[in-house]
């Protein structure tokens, strides 16, 4: 759009979907513009092209103005949940005020950045309780919470309480903000992310999963009754989020592991390898 917006949704024929028969779908929301920026920034990165930087920093200058100054909150990051505040959309907020502040160094989006961060890790659980307490029987087979575990899951949107391990993919853009800022509440967080989740998975092979590396999607603890999705499912986002932030962490700094990086590396070593030096 010529305000540097996009819309929510779109149809195949690059027109705004109007269609109203879901509240998920509010296709003329510009509220969901953050989506957008990281692409533009990587692909002005990989092509060169001007023209991808221009579209990231008009985008980029919307969520600022009407997301971080305007609302100061986070929309419609969960495509099939309503357009409310959700942390999806607070983890594509951290995401592009991130890309773009690499970008231009702008020290607007640095404080823009820090909001979308702390938005971010507000949506997560960071103590343990025990759910005993199962809906069915099938769900009580289903049930990892009965000894605690909730630390690090997080809520998935307003409206409702169910939990998911989404917020794995925050873990590397936080380890980057305590690099930046030496603050030491987005290493914890970081950690937390990276390290409890896993417990999500099967990686003893205890569960009898179909591979170690899946896991459950969205689950209900807030009400100390345990139920999940579909009766137990694993979506590929699932493992999309406990792989591209290891991914990531290699790229910049050459290890996989937070714990690695801070035993071996000093702090003035690993803005360094931040920067690209």
């Amino acid at each position: 759009n010529s305000d540097g917006s996009f819309y929510r949704a779109y149809n195949v024929d690059g027109s705004v979907c109007t269609d109203t028969s879901s509240d998920a779908y509010q296709g003329r929301s510009k509220l969901n513009t953050p989506v957008a920026v990281r692409f533009l920034c990587n692909m002005y990165r990989f092509t060169g092209d001007v023209k991808y930087k221009n579209a990231a920093m008009k985008a980029a200058d919307y969520c600022y103005n009407e997301l971080y100054l305007g609302i100061g909150k986070y929309v419609g990051g969960t495509p099939d949940n309503p357009n409310v505040p959700d942390k999806e959309a607070s983890v594509f907020a951290l995401y592009a005020f991130s890309a773009i502040y690499d970008l231009t160094g702008d020290e607007k989006y640095a404080r823009a950045l820090e909001h979308a961060a702390v938005s971010a890790m507000s949506w997560v659980y960071t103590y343990d309780f025990p759910v005993t307490y199962s809906l069915t029987t099938e769900y009580d087979s289903l049930n990892i919470f009965k000894n605690g575990g909730t630390a690090g899951w997080s809520i998935i949107a307003t409206g409702h309480s169910a939990i998911d391990v989404f917020g794995s993919n925050a873990y590397y853009e936080l380890f980057r903000q305590y690099v930046r800022t030496g603050n030491s509440a987005y290493l914890t967080v970081s950690r937390l992310l990276e390290n409890n989740l896993r417990s999500a998975m099967d990686l003893s092979g205890k569960r009898d999963y179909r591979y170690p590396g899946f896991s459950l999607e969205a689950c209900n603890t807030a009400d100390m009754i345990f139920y999940t999705a579909e009766n137990g499912v694993w979506l590929p986002w699932i493992s999309a989020a406990f792989i591209e932030p290891m991914l990531r962490l290699n790229d910049t700094f050459g290890q996989m592991s937070t714990l690695t990086l801070t035993k071996k590396y000093d702090p003035d070593t690993l803005r360094k390898m931040l920067n690209g030096n």
